[in-house]
C-alpha cells in the first residue's frame, strides 16, 4: 500500500492561503498544489476587526490562470453581526439554473438575502425575513441548500423553552422536544410524521426512529457501527466507512462482503471527495468517485458543480451527520444541533459561561474558515493562529479527477 500522500497527489489538493499581519511583518502561509494543471475554485475572504467573516467572494481560475467570468461571484456569501456576534444579515448567491445532463450551473444569482430579528435584549432569534430575490431554493433539489422562508408573515419564526432551546421552527413546521440534557428527543410535524431520538445516560445517541405516516424505520448507533433496523449497514471510521453488502448481491470491488469507501477531508474535517475501488482492479477512476461536496462558509452545501452522487453519506460538514429527513436539515454535533443554512445552533452552548463575550448561539465565533466546534460546546482554531490574522484570507480548493493507483 502506498502512503496516503502519494495515493492522492494527483486527485485532490487543498490550498490554504492566509494573508497575515503581525506587527509590521506580512506573512503568507500557503500549501502549494502538487499539480498546477487544473481549474481552481477559490474564495477571497474578508474579516472585520473582531476576525468575524464579513464576505466570501467566489472565483474560478482556468488552466491558463485566468478568471472564469461566467461563474465569477457564483457562490458568494456576505454577513453582518451585532456586538454579541449574532448574525444580522446574510446574503448568498448560487446556481439558479442547472443543466440536467451535466449537473453544472448555467446561471447564478441571489438565492438568499436574509435579515435576522432578535427578541429585545436577547440573543434569541425571533425571525428571518427573506428579501424578494430569485427564488433559488425552488430550483435546487438537495435538502440542505438555501434557506426557505416558508413563514413570510410578521409572526415569529422561532419559539424557545426556558433553557433557550428552539422548540418550534415555523419555516420547517417542526416542534422539538428536549430531555434534561437539552438534547432533542422528538421532532414532530404531525402525530404520524416525526423523528424520535434516544440517548444513553451520558447523552450518546443510540437510535433514531422515523415515522412517515406509518412507514417506520429505525437506525441504531453503536459507536461507529450503524444498523438500519436489524440489518447491519456500515462501520464508520476516520478515513471513511465500510458498507456491508448482502453476499447474494456482491460485486467485484467487495472484500468479505464489505465495500470500502474513503473520504478525503479538508482542514475543517469536511468530507470533500468520497471514492471506492468499485470494480476491484486496484485503481480508482472518475467513474468511481461516489460523492463530491462543496460548501459555503458556515457549512451549507453548494449546487451546480456537476456532482453525481453514487453512494451518499450523511457525514458531510465537519464530518457531522446531516439529518435531512422531512427537510429538517440539522447537523448533530453531539451536545447541540446546528442549522448551516442560517449559521446558528438550535440551543445554548453548554459552556456559555466560559464565553460570555459571545452569543451562545454563534458558530465558531463567526469565523467558520478557521474555527471548528468538535461537539457543539467549544470552538477551536485549526491550523493557523487567529491572533495573527487581521484582514484578508484566501481559501483555494481544487479537485482533479484522473486515474490513481491504490
Amino acid at each position: 500500500m502506498r502512503s496516503r500522500d502519494k495515493q492522492f497527489k494527483y486527485w485532490y489538493t487543498l490550498i490554504l492561503f492566509f494573508s497575515t499581519y503581525q506587527r509590521l511583518n506580512r506573512k503568507l502561509l500557503s500549501f502549494k498544489p502538487l499539480d498546477e494543471n487544473r481549474q481552481i475554485n477559490a474564495y477571497s475572504l474578508e474579516y472585520d476587526n473582531l476576525s468575524r467573516l464579513e464576505s466570501a467572494d467566489y472565483i474560478e481560475i482556468d488552466d491558463n490562470n485566468q478568471i472564469v467570468t461566467a461563474s465569477q461571484d457564483g457562490y458568494n456569501m456576505a454577513a453582518t453581526y451585532d456586538l454579541n456576534g449574532n448574525i444580522m444579515m446574510m446574503n448568498r448567491t448560487g446556481a439558479t439554473a442547472i443543466d440536467a445532463n451535466t449537473g453544472l450551473a448555467t446561471a447564478y444569482s441571489f438565492i438568499d438575502a436574509m435579515t435576522y430579528t432578535y427578541a429585545p435584549n436577547s440573543n434569541e432569534l425571533q425571525k428571518i425575513q427573506e428579501a424578494t430575490v430569485v427564488p433559488g431554493s425552488t430550483l435546487q433539489t438537495r435538502n440542505n441548500t438555501g434557506f426557505k422562508d416558508i413563514n413570510p408573515t410578521t409572526t415569529p419564526d422561532y419559539t424557545y423553552d426556558e433553557n433557550g432551546n428552539v422548540t418550534y421552527d415555523a419555516n420547517k413546521g417542526v416542534t422539538t422536544t428536549y430531555n434534561h440534557l437539552n438534547l432533542p428527543t422528538r421532532f414532530e410535524w404531525s402525530a404520524t410524521k416525526y423523528i424520535e431520538i434516544t440517548y444513553d445516560a451520558a447523552g450518546i445517541k443510540l437510535t433514531k426512529t422515523k415515522n412517515d405516516n406509518g412507514d417506520i424505520t429505525i437506525k441504531h448507533y453503536v459507536g461507529g457501527i450503524e444498523y438500519n433496523g436489524t440489518e447491519f449497514e456500515a462501520v464508520y471510521h476516520a478515513e471513511g466507512r465500510a458498507m456491508y453488502t448482502d453476499p447474494m448481491t456482491s460485486t467485484a470491488g467487495e472484500i468479505n462482503n464489505f465495500t470500502y469507501e474513503y473520504s478525503i477531508k479538508d482542514h475543517l474535517g469536511n468530507s470533500r471527495v468520497m471514492f471506492s475501488d468499485l470494480n476491484g482492479n486496484g485503481q480508482v477512476t472518475e467513474s468511481e468517485i461516489i460523492q463530491v461536496e462543496h460548501y459555503y462558509p458556515f457549512g451549507m452545501s453548494q449546487e451546480g458543480h456537476g456532482n453525481a452522487i453514487i453512494s451518499e453519506t450523511a457525514y458531510t460538514y465537519n464530518g457531522k451527520e446531516l439529518n435531512s429527513d422531512f427537510g429538517l436539515d440539522l447537523h448533530d454535533y453531539g451536545a447541540r444541533w446546528y442549522d448551516a443554512s442560517i449559521g446558528r445552533w438550535h440551543g445554548v452552548d453548554p459552556l456559555a459561561e466560559a464565553f460570555i463575550v459571545h452569543s451562545p448561539y454563534n458558530y465558531g465565533v463567526n469565523n467558520p474558515i478557521m474555527m471548528v466546534d468538535p461537539d457543539g460546546r467549544s470552538a477551536m482554531r485549526v491550523g493557523v493562529d487567529m491572533n495573527s490574522v487581521k484582514a484578508h484570507a484566501r481559501l483555494i480548493f481544487c479537485i482533479i479527477l484522473p486515474s490513481l493507483s491504490l
